[in-house]
C-alpha cells in the first residue's frame, strides 16, 4: 500500500488456458470506498508462473514477482515484471531475471523497494541456500 493505492497479488489466479499464471490487482482508496483500477498480468504469462507471489511499489513503478516463471535458463527460474504508471494507465516496461539464474531458483519470491532500488529473494538459489539481489530502478 502506498498513498491511496493498494496492490494485491493473486499468484494462483487462472487466466484463459493458463492455470495458476497469476495476476495483480491495483485498487484506489477514496474515502470509505475502494475501486478496482486495473488487473496486471505478465505479457508472456504461462500456466504455473505464479505472477503475484510478491509485490513492491516504488513511486510510479509496481514490481511483481513470478517466482515460478520459466526462462531460457530452465523451469522455475523466476522473474520480476515492472509496470510504470502513465496517467491512469499501467504498462509493462521490463522483465527482470537474475544474471546468474538457474532452474529452480525462484527469483522474485519476495520483493521490497525503497527509493530507486529494489531487493528480491531467490529462496532456493544455490542448492536452497538462497540469494538476494539488489536491483536499481530506472527513472
Amino acid at each position: 500500500m502506498v498513498g491511496n493505492m493498494i496492490v494485491v497479488g493473486a499468484r494462483r489466479a487462472d487466466l484463459p488456458g493458463a492455470n495458476d499464471a497469476g495476476a495483480a490487482y491495483v485498487f484506489s482508496l477514496h474515502g470509505n470506498s475502494v475501486d478496482l483500477v486495473t488487473r496486471l498480468i505478465a505479457g508472456d504469462a504461462r500456466a504455473g508462473d505464479q505472477f503475484g507471489q510478491a509485490i513492491a511499489v516504488a513511486g510510479d513503478v509496481i514490481a511483481v514477482g513470478a517466482n515460478r516463471a520459466d526462462t531460457e535458463e530452465g523451469a522455475d527460474t523466476g522473474a520480476i515484471y515492472l509496470f510504470r504508471r502513465t496517467g491512469n494507465r499501467w504498462t509493462e516496461i521490463e522483465k527482470v531475471t537474475a544474471s546468474d539464474g538457474m532452474a529452480g531458483d525462484e527469483f522474485g519470491y519476495s520483493l521490497s523497494a525503497f527509493g530507486n532500488r529494489m531487493v528480491t529473494g531467490a529462496h532456493t538459489a544455490d542448492a536452497t541456500a538462497g540469494a538476494a539481489y539488489v536491483i536499481p530502478l530506472k527513472s
